[in-house]
């Protein structure tokens, strides 16, 4: 049986893990998680962490800067209510189309209204009438999302336009800080003390991570 803590410990420091350890370690998460559903629906307060990349000493600070609770929200090109997103088939190789696809690879963009495909090859680009209808057709507010880069750690869509009143709808929020070791992007997460109050955490590169160093130093 796998030893969690001696593990963790190992790779803090730096120490290399047997390939079985990594496939054990795997095998719980992935047991853990079938167990979850598609939509959970909790109370605050909730910490909305982004994309971490796989950054682990990353992941540690974020850890050390706010806490860990709760994964982003993000809207498809068929507008979908909760009750479609719960029953979603999701243990499966993700598909080049259909809603999981849509759910997973969609992005929010100030150009356009309503849809078109998006550049990545899979899933939409999505405007701003299809938030607000997404938001009424499930009672919402806000949608909190990952999976585009945000050079500042976090990015309110919709609100570009000065002739516009300001009301935040989406926001996107990032994780990995100095993504790829290359980006220099602050990272960010967000903490809801309940749905009215909320506060973002932005937060550097590791500067435990040597993977930030070398690559700093390959720039210079």
């Amino acid at each position: 049986m796998t030893n969690y803590s001696q593990t963790f410990s190992h790779l803090v420091e730096l120490k290399l893990i047997p390939p079985k350890t990594v496939i054990d370690i795997s095998n719980k998460i992935t047991e853990l998680l079938i167990e979850e559903n598609n939509l959970l629906f909790i109370s605050g307060p909730v910490t909305v962490v982004g994309d971490i990349h796989g950054q682990f000493f990353d992941l540690l600070l974020l850890f050390k800067e706010s806490g860990y609770d709760n994964f982003p929200d993000q809207t498809p090109p068929h507008t979908f209510n909760f009750f479609e997103m719960k029953n979603i088939w999701r243990f499966q190789e993700i598909p080049s189309d259909g809603g999981l696809c849509d759910l997973l690879w969609s992005d929010p963009t100030d150009d356009i209204e309503q849809w078109t495909p998006s550049p990545r090859g899979s899933g939409w680009y999505f405007g701003e009438k299809v938030v607000d209808k997404f938001l009424k057709v499930n009672n919402m507010s806000l949608i909190c999302r990952s999976h585009q880069l945000a050079p500042r750690g976090y990015y309110w869509w919709f609100e570009q336009d000065p002739l516009k009143p300001k009301k935040k709808k989406v926001c996107t929020i990032w994780s990995a800080p100095n993504y790829c070791y290359t980006s220099e992007n602050e990272a960010s997460v967000l903490i809801f003390e309940n749905k009215d109050a909320h506060k973002f955490v932005l937060y550097g590169a590791s500067p435990n991570d040597p993977n930030h160093e070398y690559f700093l130093s390959e720039k210079k």
